[in-house]
């Protein structure tokens, strides 16, 4: 859960102008800014896609934020991309990997696709792929059929409704799909 202490924040590099198209410098400066800001309490590891980025990100986000360049990204969303980790019983570390879809393959994900399972690898972490799409789906694309999916009801909610679907679109998106409202994270 989101309020459980933690020891390290992962995060991604955004660098990909066709997703960003001029705001692209914008973006980075937020996103090395929320770094700069976290690493004050925390370590903080950035994801960058590829060397260039990384070096861009190290001049960015400062000494005090690891940049790597060995888990490539698309994109800066690693909430919907990185791994949820768990401690097991007997205190060995695991991750779960929710399946991401680029938002309904609205956005190229090739990488973003694989970053659960490379950060849990790089944590030595046992991995485990979930058997649902997360925050990724599109609900407002009555085109679009999910098997299963899970619903941040934060995300697709109205504020004055968070537990229910608020649109014909959302409760098409449940009536086709194995789905689960999260009303409080996950």
């Amino acid at each position: 859960a989101e309020h459980v202490r933690h020891r390290r924040t992962w995060m991604a590099w955004p660098s990909s102008w066709a997703i960003w198209g001029n705001w692209l410098p914008g973006v980075q400066q937020d996103i090395a800014l929320i770094a700069r800001t976290v690493a004050r309490y925390e370590q903080v590891v950035m994801c960058a896609t590829d060397a260039d980025a990384a070096r861009k990100a190290r001049r960015w986000c400062g000494r005090n934020v690891t940049v790597i360049d060995t888990i490539p990204v698309d994109d800066c969303w690693m909430r919907d991309t990185g791994p949820v980790f768990r401690k097991a019983r007997n205190g060995s570390l695991g991750a779960l990997g929710l399946g991401f879809n680029g938002w309904g393959d609205r956005q190229s994900h090739v990488d973003d696709a694989r970053v659960a399972r490379r950060v849990a690898h790089r944590r030595s972490a046992r991995f485990e792929a979930a058997d649902i799409v997360g925050e990724g789906v599109q609900a407002n694309d009555p085109a679009s059929v999910y098997e299963k999916v899970l619903l941040p009801a934060l995300c697709y909610a109205k504020h004055d409704s968070a537990r229910e679907p608020t649109s014909e679109a959302d409760t098409a998106v449940v009536a086709r799909s194995e789905a689960a409202w999260a009303a409080s994270g996950v």
